[in-house]
């Protein structure tokens, strides 16, 4: 597992790969349906303090904090190959509710 840290705590421009949602199934089911998928590129838009502008596909979506709190990304690499600054891993993986509802998503 790459090093992964909250959407929360990525910085306006800084691009980063979706790893996994902390959440339940209608969370991630209701992601989901915005374009959240495992494996997207996602990247901060605005960060003015309140919630976070989010460029996700060829959308913009508006997140609270505590939902991008929920949302565990990963730096991705920068052109000479090096993975750009991670930030150190807060809470737990807890993976269960992604494959249920995937699996679900899938079929």
């Amino acid at each position: 597992m790459p090093n992964t840290f909250p959407l929360a705590m990525v910085s306006v421009g800084e691009k980063v790969r979706l790893e996994s949602i902390h959440g339940g199934e209608g969370l991630v089911q209701r992601l989901a349906a915005l374009g959240f998928t495992p494996g997207v590129e996602l990247s901060v838009i605005q960060d003015a303090g309140g919630p976070l502008l989010i460029a996700v596909r060829d959308s913009r979506v508006a997140l609270g904090r505590g939902m991008a709190h929920k949302i565990m990304v990963s730096p991705l690499a920068s052109p000479n190959g090096d993975s750009s600054v991670g930030r150190p891993h807060h809470g737990r993986f807890h993976h269960r509710h992604w494959h249920r509802s995937w699996k679900n998503h899938e079929e």
